[in-house]
């Protein structure tokens, strides 16, 4: 998922490796860019990351901090992403929890 900063630049925001649940194949593990909390970034963000040079990436906290404190616009998952959510679904049975 994306959000806009305060400075309307392109954040990227990933799920901590701390959170239970499914974690994509093929994901880069990296550090959230505010807290250093280690995250996944899934192989359908990094074209988005790549089209985006300066992409800040930010645990789901920080992100949720981002877009409190700089209410914006929020792109919708990209279909690459969303194919990723279908897919980890499908491999638990339908079912979005562990």
């Amino acid at each position: 998922m994306g959000a806009r900063g305060d400075d309307e630049h392109t954040v990227l925001i990933c799920k901590p490796l701390s959170v239970p649940g499914y974690v994509v194949p093929g994901s880069l593990v990296c550090k959230c860019s505010r807290c250093r909390e280690r995250i996944t970034v899934a192989p359908s963000s990094w074209r988005l990351m790549y089209e985006n040079p300066g992409t800040e990436v930010v645990c789901s906290t920080c992100g949720a901090a981002i877009m409190r404190d700089h209410p914006g616009p929020v792109d919708p998952p990209t279909p690459a992403q969303l194919r990723e959510v279908e897919d980890s679904r499908r491999r638990r049975g339908g079912h979005y929890d562990d």
